[in-house]
């Protein structure tokens, strides 16, 4: 049943596929271009983001449009928890397409830097913490009420990361003397620890609200 509903999801978007894709495959390629440090790290972690939160707002903006086929899919064999969980099930799936479309990307044109494993995890667990602080807010008070406060979140979480970079270059790097392997494993399952924290929140929440 899971699988349906994620389909469902994509069927949602399926207008502005061709945006969605054209996102993780055109910003790195844009930002790696431009004359700054870390430019690859910079791009892959904006078309991660900008693929993320767009995807869940146009998803979220046409079930706000349609509240009684929300309503329906609760009342049919879907549980409440299962519609949640389907859309906490997108992040990772989201999350490989852009890193697939940038290791692509990275290995067949010239001058586009590749980045370690340990990049992707940290992108993985920048993008989860984003993820999880929005995603109980969205249910907590609806789309109409969070869309300019997740547009906010965008425009900070692009703006403050490469702020972050400089930072974290001059200051003690707490995964600096880590394996690589150890380190991507570790920041991976922290992601993946809190997306569940969050998805039990959005549940509880989702749980409780009206729908009439």
């Amino acid at each position: 049943m899971l699988y349906h509903l994620i389909k469902k999801d994509f069927i949602l978007v399926k207008k502005y596929l061709l945006m969605l894709i054209g996102m993780p495959a055109l910003i790195p390629l844009y930002v790696g271009s431009r004359p700054i440090g870390n430019a690859a790290l910079i791009g892959f972690m904006w078309s991660a983001v900008y693929t993320l939160s767009m995807t869940m707002q146009y998803i979220f903006l046409k079930e706000s449009q349609s509240p009684k086929a929300l309503a329906l899919l609760c009342a049919s064999p879907y549980p409440r928890w299962l519609l949640v969980a389907a859309k906490y099930s997108l992040f990772p799936i989201l999350h490989l397409i852009s890193c697939l479309f940038f290791l692509v990307e990275s290995l067949a044109i010239p001058g586009l830097a590749t980045l370690p494993v340990q990049a992707y995890a940290s992108v993985l667990f920048a993008n989860s913490l984003f993820f999880s602080f929005f995603m109980p807010l969205q249910y907590k008070l609806g789309f109409e009420r969070v869309k300019l406060l997740l547009m906010l979140m965008i425009v900070a979480a692009t703006w403050l990361f490469p702020l972050f970079l400089k930072v974290s270059a001059i200051r003690w790097n707490p995964l600096a003397d880590i394996p690589a392997w150890a380190s991507s494993i570790a920041l991976t399952a922290a992601s993946f620890a809190v997306l569940a924290a969050s998805a039990l929140v959005s549940i509880r929440i989702f749980v409780r609200k009206d729908l009439a």
